[in-house]
């Protein structure tokens, strides 16, 4: 099923799609990616052969109500996860008036800092929406570096089916009526954690998805699509 958009969540998901292509020009772009058992739907996920990146998107039309939650969700299951912020949500009103007693003064923070006081600022990365200029040294640019994900968590993002599929390929014993949570906890402890990424991003890159890049399967050599390129069902 399509999602209808407000052209303001619109203008800067096209941005978003752009970007990661340029900087994951072999990954797959995938559009409303349920994590958690459909707890909480991903933005846009870029999918590379062993690494998973999301970007959930707040638009000057949005809300911040779910975004801690979201993040609780979206940060653990990948390597890396951005929110591409309206400057609505980004921006300090600027200095508290100074305080009676003590006289000095603190910075307000941005309604997005204070929506997301209470989570780690390790569990992502922030990029402004309008991007600011180059020479400002905070323009869009992937994280410094991959987080480890939770692994467990990572393979919770697969559908029964995929899971037992992994399981299969990894000699790991399982039957067509072996329930997925079961599975989970086998892989975790009988799997590493590079054969996990490689195995969830396979998953991921061949599954049929309502909005995304054209599948990807890991015995066929795909030309990654043109950084400019932004699938037209994303604008919907």
């Amino acid at each position: 099923m399509k999602h209808t958009r407000s052209l303001a969540e619109i203008e800067i998901r096209q941005k978003v799609v752009a970007r990661f292509r340029e900087l994951w020009p072999d990954a797959r772009i995938i559009h409303e990616m349920n994590v958690e058992g459909g707890a909480a739907r991903a933005d846009v996920v870029a999918v590379q052969p062993d690494r998973i990146w999301i970007c959930e998107i707040k638009s000057e039309r949005d809300t911040l109500s779910r975004l801690s939650d979201q993040v609780k969700f979206f940060g653990p299951c990948c390597h890396g996860l951005i929110i591409a912020a309206h400057s609505k949500w980004t921006t300090s009103p600027g200095m508290s008036e100074p305080h009676p007693k003590h006289g000095y003064r603190t910075t307000i923070p941005s309604k997005l800092d204070a929506t997301l006081s209470g989570v780690s600022r390790r569990l992502y990365d922030l990029w402004t929406y309008p991007e600011p200029v180059l020479t400002s040294g905070r323009h869009w640019r992937a994280p410094f570096s991959a987080q480890v994900p939770w692994y467990h968590r990572m393979i919770h993002l697969l559908w029964s089916d995929e899971i037992r599929a992994v399981a299969g390929e990894h000699r790991i014993a399982c039957t067509s009526k072996t329930s997925g949570s079961k599975l989970a906890k086998d892989l975790s402890q009988l799997m590493n954690g590079r054969e996990i990424e490689r195995a969830v991003c396979k998953q991921l890159r061949a599954r049929t998805f309502a909005e995304a890049d054209e599948p990807i399967f890991a015995d066929r050599k795909i030309v990654p699509p043109h950084p400019n390129s932004v699938r037209q069902e994303s604008m919907l």
